[in-house]
């Protein structure tokens, strides 16, 4: 009896792995070898991955095959001309490789495709929404986001770019052309790798990243904000540079934030301070003294002025003071600058 009982787990721990070698699984890896059968119109490629054995995948008439990048398409990929093709593959595997019925081209892979300061090259992986730059040995030093905004951002219930006459989307995007990317990329590449070479244990991938989006707007006016993540030196810090801009809705005009407010432009900051009771006398002049428009950001439910990392150098770090719209802060505003969903309306 015992031994049916032995033969029987057998049984069924066989059927078992058979059934786990029948189910999909997605692997990931760098294309080579790619083989293309002329009368079928099929093609079969070897797939390296990191720490794992390289795979043959086949694929058939019924493998779907797409892109997330517009510089690789199938047919790189079926031509086997391109390095660096970096895929996910769904199927099912056995003894001879994978039976792929999935297949994204998910990322390239230029090798030695920039050098630092001292020699070292560097490799780019690029993706569909970001870039990222590595050693050799596959270390990623710096991430760095694809720009998003100001236009195809929707955030809630706020008016967007796409809800302005054709003439202001126009002079609201050339503002942002002007502005331009604002940190650097190759010197943050050089101190993430400098951050690397003094501590590879405790170093994190620094990420960069620069969002323009609505924030709010009333009949004559909308408000966009542009964030910028940069790294902060250290494992795991960051930092954020938050900049408002306010634009005329009907023309796309810049219109400067001192002139949303009731008082002059040097009482701003000292009526702010005095609402928020700020009990501190140096820095309230060097905010006076620091102040810019662009530190004004308008939402709907409260004003924001926000002093970057460096704007107040006794300060030391970035400093910002937040108001609901309060009697005492409408006071302030002029009334066509009061954002909708304020509950003031």
């Amino acid at each position: 009896m015992g031994r049916k009982r032995v033969v029987l787990l057998l049984v069924m721990l066989a059927f078992a792995i058979a059934l786990t070698g029948c189910s999909d699984r997605t692997i990931y890896g760098e294309v080579s070898g790619v083989k293309t059968d002329d009368q079928t119109g099929t093609f079969s490629f070897v797939l390296t991955q990191d720490g794992a054995e390289a795979i043959t995948v086949t694929t058939d008439e019924n493998t779907h095959i797409f892109s997330w990048l517009d510089a690789v398409t199938e047919s790189d990929l079926r031509a086997g001309a391109t390095e660096g093709i970096m895929v996910s593959v769904t199927g099912r595997t056995s003894t001879s490789g994978m039976a792929a019925t999935e297949v994204q081209i998910d990322q390239l892979l230029t090798r030695n495709a920039h050098g630092l300061e001292d020699g070292t090259q560097i490799d780019v992986l690029t993706g569909l929404n970001h870039t990222m730059y590595c050693l050799a040995d596959g270390t990623e030093l710096l991430m760095v986001q694809n720009p998003v905004g100001p236009d195809n951002v929707y955030v809630g219930s706020v008016e967007s770019l796409d809800d302005l006459p054709k003439e202001a989307q126009q002079k609201i995007k050339d503002y942002y052309d002007a502005q331009g990317i604002l940190y650097d990329e190759l010197q943050t590449l050089e101190d993430a790798y400098r951050a690397y070479s003094i501590a590879p244990d405790s170093f994190a991938t620094y990420i960069l990243g620069q969002d323009i989006a609505p924030t709010a707007s009333s009949d004559e006016i909308i408000c966009f904000l542009t964030c910028v993540t940069m790294p902060d030196g250290g494992p795991h810090l960051a930092t954020e540079l938050r900049l408002g801009a306010v634009f005329d809705k009907e023309t796309g005009d810049v219109i400067p934030a001192e002139e949303l407010f009731t008082c002059e432009r040097d009482e701003i900051i000292a009526n702010l301070a005095q609402l928020c009771k700020l009990d501190d006398p140096a820095l309230q002049a060097e905010m006076e003294e620091a102040f810019k428009p662009e530190y004004v950001i308008i939402f709907p439910d409260n004003l924001e002025i926000t002093f970057p990392q460096g704007a107040l150098p006794e300060y030391g770090t970035s400093f910002g003071m937040g108001f609901d719209y309060s009697p005492e802060v409408l006071e302030l505003l002029q009334p066509w600058a009061v954002p909708k969903g304020s509950g003031t309306e």
